[in-house]
């Protein structure tokens, strides 16, 4: 996933190796039986657990924004821009991200969180897509 973000370019330079070096420091110390490395791994797991969280809150609401515009277009209350914007077929990369890596997005949270809610936010957004 690290690295499908980093070939979207979603996120800065910086927060991905924030990212990855937890991931990485965790992983190394999987094997270690003592608090330090309990509570390392437990870090990387709540920062990778945030960061999708953040990820599928913004492309929910992108989505939801995407749809309440296309409908006000259709109703005629957008005349310049609204037309033009969503007409061009345009989605917004972290809705494209999301649709494109579903099947990555899903299976982490349903290791990471077991939350049918988040899996039916993905389903959503995926299906907004096709």
């Amino acid at each position: 996933m690290v690295e499908a973000i980093r070939a979207s370019g979603l996120a800065t330079v910086a927060a991905l190796e924030a990212l990855n070096d937890q991931i990485k420091a965790a992983q190394e110390v999987r094997s270690s039986a003592d608090i330090a490395a309990d509570q390392q791994v437990e870090v990387a797991g709540n920062i990778s657990r945030n960061f999708v969280k953040a990820l599928l809150r913004i492309a929910l609401a992108l989505r939801t924004e995407v749809t309440f515009a296309w409908k006000e277009f259709r109703a005629g209350i957008y005349r310049y821009s609204g037309p033009a914007a969503i007409a061009s077929g345009h989605i917004p990369q972290i809705i494209a991200f999301v649709i494109e890596n579903a099947e990555q997005l899903r299976s982490f949270v349903q290791h990471a969180f077991s939350s049918p809610v988040l899996l039916d936010v993905i389903d959503a957004i995926a299906r907004s897509g096709s």
